[in-house]
């Protein structure tokens, strides 16, 4: 079988429920591939050297050096990069086992998972090649033979166009290398933020949300519309 790894970065937010509801994925992908797991979270991985702040805005431009980082201790070639605080519907865990297998069978280098909160919150696995626009960068799966090397990266991060950005949205896009293949895949996969007295539903995690946005309305009234029937 084909060695995976899936490594946690960032902070260590809400690990519990997280935890419980990535067991889930973990089962279904240990089906078909011998899964290795990290966990570089804080304060695991040593930041001693990292040449962003620790309040830097956004915190994107200091994830991005902490999956450089990892990158440097995984030696599996095929890799998923994940939060602690992301949740995971059946769907959703099934839109990533796709994007993982397209990865393998070389139809694309990198694959940026997560709902879309403005336009695409509807869509089960909409998939649209990596461009000009933003993309959802909760989880990311790539071949790494083909993740842009990290001086540049860096150099791009802390001196070029993309050093006044502080978006996940756009700066993640830092590790693809423009020739190469990557798409950016919007899906039922949210983050969680907030504590739950018990296992919360899909519908719970994804209008808490949701709702952490602002001009997300429309959003808010389709979660609404389907809360009777859930989210799968």
């Amino acid at each position: 079988m084909i060695d995976i790894a899936l490594f946690y970065i960032g902070q260590s937010r809400y690990a519990d429920i997280g935890r419980s509801n990535h067991e889930k994925l973990l089962e279904k992908l240990r089906k078909n591939f011998n899964v290795v797991v990290y966990n570089f979270t804080q304060p695991i991985l040593d930041r001693a050297k990292c040449p962003f702040p620790e309040n830097d805005t956004g915190a994107a431009r200091i994830q991005i050096w902490d999956f450089y980082e990892s990158l440097k201790i995984i030696s599996e070639r095929y890799v998923i990069k994940i939060r602690t605080d992301v949740w995971l519907t059946d769907s959703g865990i099934e839109v990533l086992i796709e994007e993982l297998n397209d990865i393998i069978a070389g139809k694309q280098r990198i694959s940026y998972l997560g709902m879309e909160t403005k336009n695409y919150y509807k869509e089960i696995k909409l998939k649209l090649p990596v461009g000009k626009g933003k993309i959802v960068e909760y989880i990311v799966i790539a071949d790494k033979n083909y993740i842009k090397n990290d001086e540049n990266s860096m150099y791009e991060l802390q001196n070029g166009k993309l050093s006044r950005l502080r978006s996940g949205n756009s700066t993640w896009k830092v590790i693809r290398n423009s020739h190469d293949i990557a798409f950016t895949t919007f899906c039922q996969i949210y983050l969680i933020r907030k504590d739950y007295d018990t296992i919360p539903s899909n519908w719970d995690v994804a209008f808490d949300f949701v709702k952490s946005y602002t001009d997300v309305d429309s959003a808010l009234n389709w979660l609404n519309s389907i809360k009777h029937i859930g989210i799968h």
